[in-house]
């Protein structure tokens, strides 16, 4: 089973985001911002991180300069501005999704960072 942590703000985003993944069989880590997320990456491996960008604390841009290596990142972000973060932090972000995400991408693309499978 794989193991995705949700590094969001928002709780209904998260809260959803989780039971999309658990209804797919992947183990859910929750963050409520990036200090948090920092914390529970130090604690146990993960193979997938969704990462939102505008957080209290310390947000996702905080949280990718502070990762050294670290398993393949999903941005999501409200923001289509945004984007330019994969250039800025080149192979630490694999992918980008606008928010609202639906569901079935959010599968696919969360899939496709955990086999490696990032064209």
């Amino acid at each position: 089973m794989s193991t995705v942590v949700v590094v969001d703000d928002d709780p209904e985003v998260r809260d959803t985001t989780a039971a999309v993944l658990r209804a797919s069989d992947y183990r859910v880590i929750e963050a409520a911002d990036g200090v948090e997320g920092l914390e529970r990456l130090s604690q146990e491996p993960v193979d997938v991180i969704l990462l939102d960008l505008a957080m209290p604390r310390l947000g996702g841009r905080g949280v990718l300069e502070a990762l050294d290596h670290s398993p393949p990142i999903i941005v999501v972000s409200a923001f289509a501005s945004d984007v330019d973060v994969r250039q800025r932090f080149g192979s630490k972000v694999v992918a980008f999704l606008q928010k609202p995400v639906s569901p079935q991408r959010l599968l696919t693309v969360v899939a496709n960072a955990v086999r490696g499978d990032l064209d």
